[in-house]
C-alpha cells in the first residue's frame, strides 16, 4: 500500500509543478493487475478510515435556540436578559433605555 501511495504522491506533485505526467500510464490504467492492486489499496484505506471514523458514531453539535426541531420547545424558552422586550417594559418619564 505504501508504494502505491508514494507513486500517487509523485504523480500529484508532478502535476502541481506543471510537469506533463502520463497519469494513466503511471497508475496503470487499463492494466487489469494494476487496477486490481489499486482497488485493494482503496479497500485498505476505507477499512483503516472506518476504524478512525466509525459510522453511526458521529458527534452531534448542540443545537442553538433557533435550531430547535420542536416549536413547543422554542416557545417554552424564556427570553434572555438582553432581549428587546426588557428595554420596552418600563413606562413613564423614568423609562431607561440601555
Amino acid at each position: 500500500m505504501d508504494a502505491k501511495l508514494e507513486l500517487l504522491k509523485r504523480v500529484v506533485e508532478g502535476i502541481q509543478r506543471g510537469e506533463e505526467v502520463d497519469v494513466e500510464k503511471m497508475l496503470g490504467t487499463g492494466d487489469v493487475q494494476k487496477e486490481r492492486e489499486w482497488e485493494e489499496v482503496l479497500k485498505e484505506i476505507e477499512a483503516e478510515d472506518s476504524l478512525w471514523h466509525p459510522r453511526g458514531n458521529t458527534v452531534k453539535k448542540p443545537r442553538s435556540k433557533s435550531d430547535k426541531a420542536d416549536p413547543k420547545e422554542a416557545a417554552d424558552e424564556k427570553p434572555d436578559s438582553t432581549s428587546n422586550t426588557e428595554y420596552m417594559k418600563s413606562e413613564g418619564p423614568s423609562a431607561k433605555f440601555y
